[in-house]
């Protein structure tokens, strides 16, 4: 592999890892608000991210990457805990 593609490969990666934990963020945002359209528009972008993760892990692989296991860098961030969205959005 060339130095060109690893660096595309390590920058979809980050970007997998970022797109998970976004995923991880809405989905439990979406278990923990109470108003029904903001948890079905959280539930929607939990499966946006969902499918961006999709897109890009196809993307390494044709690039001859791996696909690494876990969580993303944020480790599942405060800011999109549920307990503050609700706070926030009652």
């Amino acid at each position: 592999m060339n130095g060109i593609n690893e660096k595309i490969i390590e920058t979809l990666q980050h970007l997998i890892a970022i797109a998970s934990d976004g995923k991880y963020g809405y989905e439990n945002a979406a278990k923990h608000i109470h108003d029904p359209v903001l948890k079905q528009m959280f539930k929607q972008y939990s499966l946006e991210r969902a499918g961006y993760v999709e897109d890009i892990k196809k993307e390494v692989v044709r690039l001859g990457g791996l696909l690494h296991k876990g969580h993303g860098p944020l480790g599942f961030t405060p800011y999109m805990d549920g307990y503050q969205v609700c706070c926030y959005f009652g």
